[in-house]
């Protein structure tokens, strides 16, 4: 069992910006309108100090959802994959903290980055999905 909480936003795929959510979808769900959204847990920055190791991905056809960018789920290869088979088989996923900042596209090389720590017998890992520099998604990742 899994708890999630998640947003979603409203996107023009035209324009790619986000827009507000138009009155016509939302009444046939009778959902109220919502002024401000609830606060979720974000991930951590990484940090200039922080040990970290490094792979780079190139963004392939089939990374690219219908919407024209990169799939989330591609996302969680990029950044658990460089955490090495040995880890991956030995830990398991605990809580998770994702968030998405900035479009990555079709050719693009992203770069993965990530830290692990421990501390008192609490392993965690802090992760961070770059282009050139700029932050295109972060997560931290929590294990048993």
């Amino acid at each position: 069992m899994a708890k999630a909480q998640c947003q979603f936003v409203f996107m023009d795929l035209t324009a790619r910006k986000l827009e507000s959510i138009p009155p016509q979808l939302i009444k046939p769900f009778h959902s109220p309108e919502m002024k401000r959204l609830p606060r979720i847990r974000r991930p951590h920055d990484l940090t200039e100090n922080e040990p970290t190791h490094h792979v780079n991905y190139r963004v392939r056809f089939f990374d690219i959802d219908a919407n024209h960018h990169v799939n989330n789920a591609r996302y969680f290869d990029w950044l658990l994959a460089p955490l090495g088979d040995d880890f991956l088989r030995q830990h398991r996923v605990k809580s998770f903290a994702i968030q998405y900042n900035h479009e990555v596209r079709p050719q693009q090389v992203v770069t993965s980055v990530f830290t692990k720590q421990e501390n008192d017998g609490h392993l965690t890992s802090q992760h961070q999905i770059t282009i050139d520099y700029k932050e295109c998604t972060k997560a931290d990742f929590e294990w048993y």
